[in-house]
């Protein structure tokens, strides 16, 4: 009888051992995951601040602080430029069973692709002058208001007699002022087109991004675009 009951505190000790080292696993793991949260959102308001003293995007990606790999997740990091990813971040211990590097590879090319065709659309944009209308028919203005002009002078000290000069004149007079009055309505009411390149690449990153989730996710990984797309996370589900 003692023998039974030693026997089955010996077994419930073991077991309340074994749950005790589990919850000490999950505790440590937990805190291990609060401590990589905390240091993230340090690094985001460290990354904020070098956001608001670079200009230019290429200098602020070499100064950026970025996320450490870890066995559960992959940062893939940004090219010099900061447009595009680069292909040097394959980890064959972490993804191997999960994406092969040829996968890999052809995955960060897609989307270096969309940053290349997006800043070469910001470029276009920058180059194109949005009041070239405007501009072209002010510059027809300036003879059609001298005419209006001069028919006016030619009425006045009655140097011809035509009796249709002073008409003519306010014609011209008219459609000119028409003109003016057309260009400042159309420079008030237009809408300046204010998708910005980040908001642009963004969609267009986030939309090959689901794409490559639904390829992706029964194997076991998941694609995850950083807002200002600084890097990509593939975390281990």
């Amino acid at each position: 009888m003692n023998i039974e009951l030693t026997s089955k505190n010996y077994r419930e000790e073991q077991d309340y051992n074994k749950k005790s080292k589990n919850t000490s696993r999950l505790n440590k793991a937990e805190q291990q995951q609060e401590e990589e949260e905390e240091k993230e959102d340090s690094l985001d308001q460290i990354n904020e601040d070098l956001e608001k003293k670079y200009i230019s995007r290429s200098e602020l990606i070499k100064n950026l602080n970025f996320p450490r790999s870890t066995n559960k997740r992959i940062i893939v990091l940004p090219n010099n430029e900061g447009l595009g990813f680069r292909y040097d971040c394959y980890d064959e211990q972490t993804l191997g069973q999960y994406l092969s590097e040829k996968e890999f590879r052809d995955s960060v090319y897609e989307l270096t692709k969309i940053c290349s065709i997006q800043f070469a659309k910001k470029l276009q944009r920058e180059k194109n002058d949005p009041f070239a209308t405007e501009k072209k028919m002010l510059l027809l203005n300036i003879p059609m208001l001298a005419i209006a002009v001069l028919l006016f002078s030619l009425r006045v000290f009655d140097t011809v007699t035509n009796n249709y000069t002073f008409e003519i004149g306010v014609a011209f007079y008219g459609v000119g002022m028409l003109f003016i009055f057309y260009n400042f309505i159309k420079t008030q009411i237009r809408k300046p087109d204010m998708t910005s390149f980040e908001k642009s690449t963004y969609i267009e990153l986030e939309k090959k991004i689901i794409d490559f989730n639904k390829q992706y996710s029964q194997r076991g990984i998941r694609w995850v675009l950083h807002p200002k797309f600084y890097w990509i996370e593939i975390q281990i589900l």
